[in-house]
């Protein structure tokens, strides 16, 4: 909840006195409304790239922002997680605030973007620098942004599991929100009033619009994906120095997927990443083997040599 700030001023002088800048000289209120930045920004560029010339490692098109107060953290296209500050909160007297974000591009080099967030009506843009060892970039993207949000934007859920999810209206302390959902049939919300709601999969895969509205018909949607990976064979078991191949299936297109062990002392893989990987037992002993996805879904199974 993003609050508002109340100054109430009967006289110059006594707007002076307490060195706030908005009151209004006339006597009444001023009401000072914060924004908040957090949205879905797509690259203004060419190929919808946030950064030109694009950057190393797989093209980054969009970030999810999130601000908390005066602190960003923000998840790229290629799964890449960020982290950085505003140097203010902006509010509807000021609609700018400087920004830093760092970051790093699928290829292992370290990014840092400065520049500025700015919102005109519903947009939020985001324009400055991008920094990585060898490159220096110009960075536009643009969000549509309002007075109510959904958070997280845009999610994913393994099949079966459940979801919170927050609104958060910043054009009123006491909002009521309603929920709604585009079809019930890859699951339900465990309520449809309040601040929060849970959205509980039924184990189909596939898409749904949640939708969340308050008391002045305001209104933010987001679309939750279902999905998730299989993995095949499951709970092998195999002689130690012999091998076996993983396969991995993930429900939803484009994914890309990456391999990990809980321990190397019983055995390793191959590769990291792609859809097959070869197991190899060094050892007798239980490793747990995880597959998991740039939309942060995973799923695990255990290979034992004997």
């Amino acid at each position: 909840m993003k609050p508002f700030r109340f100054v109430i001023g009967a006289t110059f002088a006594a707007c002076a006195a307490v060195l706030v800048a908005s009151c209004d000289i006339n006597g009444g209120t001023s009401i000072v409304s914060e924004i908040d930045f957090s949205g879905e920004y797509v690259g203004d560029n060419s190929g919808s790239a946030v950064a030109s010339p694009a950057n190393s490692g797989a093209l980054v098109t969009r970030f999810n922002l999130t601000q908390s107060g005066k602190q960003l953290t923000a998840v790229d296209n290629a799964g890449g997680s960020w982290a950085g500050a505003l140097d203010k909160v902006a509010d509807n007297t000021d609609t700018e605030s400087k920004f830093t974000l760092k970051g790093g591009t699928t290829a292992g080099q370290p990014v840092t973007i400065e520049g500025s967030l700015k919102k005109n009506s519903s947009t939020a843009t985001m324009s400055g620098t991008w920094s990585e060892p060898g490159l220096k970039a110009s960075v536009r993207a643009t969000a549509t942004i309002g007075s109510l949000t959904i958070t997280p934007v845009n999610p994913f859920v393994t099949a079966g599991y459940t979801l919170l999810l927050s609104a958060n209206d910043s054009a009123t302390e006491h909002a009521t929100i309603k929920w709604g959902l585009s079809s019930s049939a890859l699951g339900k919300l465990s309520v449809t009033t309040g601040y929060q709601t849970l959205f509980e999969s039924n184990g189909s895969d596939g898409t749904v619009q949640i939708t969340a509205t308050d008391q002045d018909h305001n209104t933010a949607a987001a679309t939750i994906t279902v999905g998730g990976i299989f993995i095949s064979p499951t709970n092998a078991t195999i002689a130690v120095n012999s091998s076996v191949t993983l396969s991995a299936r993930d429900t939803i297109s484009g994914a890309s997927i990456r391999w990990s062990l809980n321990k190397t002392k019983y055995g390793h893989l191959n590769a990291t990443n792609g859809a097959q990987v070869v197991f190899t037992s060094t050892a007798a002993g239980q490793t747990i083997v995880t597959a998991s996805d740039n939309n942060g879904l995973s799923t695990s199974t255990i290979v034992t040599g004997k």
